[in-house]
């Protein structure tokens, strides 16, 4: 039976000006100009029962010929056209879509100039390849605010650090008074949709100093530690006796809440009330 192609888009509607097309069974070529940064995961090829197997994708862009095989990426920048010279094997591929004004923003707070030129067309570089796997993971999946705009500035800061023309500054310590009130205000609000600009600005910080420096200094990113200290509050309720349908945390629903319990503890939050003794089995 032959393999079905499947393309979806959509436009996450907590990160404007970012718009995202994932592609199943891809064997058509492409011919695309883009207004937008365009970052493109080549994530597999298969062959035509499906089996992985190798292959790559071929193109033309700015007048020379590329070629990107699995798990790496293609990188356009606005006002460009790239074009696929034949069909590839079917693939599997996500991208990204990033208005250009959000790219100028992470790169002035990062020291670079706005409108960053890249100055290669692709990346074999598997750190940004996995920082912009992990976005399009993020996207089909329960996740917060914080993870989400998280997991963005660090696209793009991985993306700058590795293939923008100029190198991004090295950062001073922020020192951990700053750092320590972006955390108190998150405890405050740990069950509220936190942004991460709401966050990087408690600290006096860009996004993308905040993210790295929070980090660093505690442990987590932002998102987990949200996600930890939602946790912690479930647990402390269960204990107390409170039964874990009235329980709110923050979570988008209760089954967002055990898995992420149980990935913290090992265990259910109701066997963790059972052995907690609020609860008989």
């Amino acid at each position: 039976m032959p393999l079905t192609e499947k393309i979806v888009w959509s436009a996450p509607p907590d990160l404007p000006g970012v718009e995202v097309i994932t592609a199943e069974n891809n064997k058509r070529p492409w011919t695309v100009y883009h207004q937008t940064y365009a970052i493109c995961n080549m994530d597999t090829f298969t062959d035509e029962n499906g089996a992985v197997a190798p292959g790559e994708a071929e193109w033309v862009y700015r007048s020379r010929l590329h070629h990107t095989p699995a798990r790496s990426l293609m990188m356009l920048e606005p006002g460009e056209v790239h074009r696929t010279t034949k069909a590839p094997p079917p693939c599997k591929f996500s991208v990204v879509l990033i208005d250009p004004k959000i790219v100028s923003e992470i790169a002035v707070e990062s020291g670079l100039s706005p409108n960053p030129h890249l100055k290669d067309a692709a990346s074999f570089n598997p750190n940004v390849y996995r920082a912009f796997s992990r976005f399009h993971s993020a996207q089909s999946t329960e996740t917060s605010l914080l993870h989400r705009q998280s997991l963005l500035t660090n696209c793009i800061g991985a993306l700058l650090s590795a293939h923008s023309e100029r190198n991004l500054r090295a950062f001073a310590d922020p020192g951990r008074r700053r750092l320590e009130r972006a955390r108190d205000f998150l405890e405050q609000h740990f069950a509220e949709k936190v942004a991460l600009d709401r966050m990087a600005d408690v600290a006096g910080l860009s996004r993308f100093h905040f993210l790295r420096a929070f980090t660093r200094e505690f442990g987590l990113p932002p998102h987990a530690y949200q996600i930890s200290l939602r946790v912690e509050r479930v647990r402390v309720l269960l204990k107390a006796g409170m039964p874990l349908y009235s329980i709110e945390a923050g979570f988008a629903d209760h089954s967002h809440l055990i898995r992420h319990f149980r990935r913290a503890f090992g265990v259910t939050p109701g066997q963790y009330a059972v052995k907690a003794g609020n609860r008989r089995d």
